[in-house]
C-alpha cells in the first residue's frame, strides 16, 4: 500500500483572510503511481464534505476555529493509511485605522479645544477600544476625543484594541 507522509497545512498561523493549503508527501513501494488519494478537511473535529478532495480551504476563515486535513493515499489498487495534519487555528487580526486625520485651528486663548475623530474596523468582528495619549498620558477614550492646548504643535498617540491586537498612528494637532 502506498504511504502518506509530511502532512502539513499552512500558513500555521493563519488568519481570517488567509487560505489554508495542503501539502504532503506520496510513496510507493511498489513504484505506482498515486490515483484516488482522498483529502479531507476538519473544522473544529468535523469531516466537511463541501471540501472533500480539496487541496485548499478559501478564506475568509474564522477566528478560533481548529482546521486539519487528513489525506488517504491510493494507488488506484490499494489505499493506505489515513494521516492527519496537525491542526492549525484561526487567530485573531489587529484591527485596521482606517482615519485619524491632522487637525489645525487657530488658537481662540491660552488653551483652544480641539475635537478629532479615530475611524477603524475590524475584519473580526471584534468590539474596538480607543484612547489617545499625550508623551504616555492618556488624555482620551472613545472614537470621537476632546481635549483643550496650548498654543503649540502636539504627536498625540491613538490606539485602538481589539482585546487582544491593538494598532497605533500618530495625530499632529497644531
Amino acid at each position: 500500500a502506498p504511504t502518506a507522509a509530511d502532512v502539513v497545512v499552512t500558513p500555521a498561523a493563519p488568519v481570517k483572510a488567509d487560505t489554508l493549503s495542503l501539502t504532503y508527501t506520496y510513496a510507493d513501494e511498489d513504484g505506482d503511481s498515486e490515483q484516488g488519494t482522498t483529502i479531507a478537511w476538519l473544522k473544529n473535529g468535523v469531516e466537511q464534505p463541501a471540501l472533500a478532495n480539496a487541496p485548499r480551504v478559501p478564506a475568509p476563515l474564522v477566528k478560533g476555529d481548529s482546521w486539519e486535513a487528513r489525506v488517504t493515499p491510493n494507488d488506484g489498487a490499494l489505499a493506505g493509511t489515513p494521516v492527519t495534519s496537525a491542526a492549525v487555528v484561526v487567530g485573531n487580526t489587529a484591527p485596521a485605522i482606517t482615519r485619524l486625520d491632522d487637525v489645525a485651528s487657530p488658537a481662540t486663548g491660552a488653551t483652544t479645544p480641539i475635537t478629532w475623530t479615530i475611524a477603524a474596523s475590524d475584519v473580526d468582528g471584534d468590539a474596538l477600544t480607543y484612547s489617545c495619549s499625550l508623551d504616555g498620558t492618556v488624555i482620551g477614550t472613545g472614537a470621537t476625543q476632546s481635549s483643550s492646548f496650548a498654543v503649540g504643535t502636539y504627536t498625540i498617540t491613538c490606539t485602538v484594541s481589539d482585546g487582544t491586537d491593538s494598532t497605533t498612528d500618530d495625530l499632529t494637532v497644531a
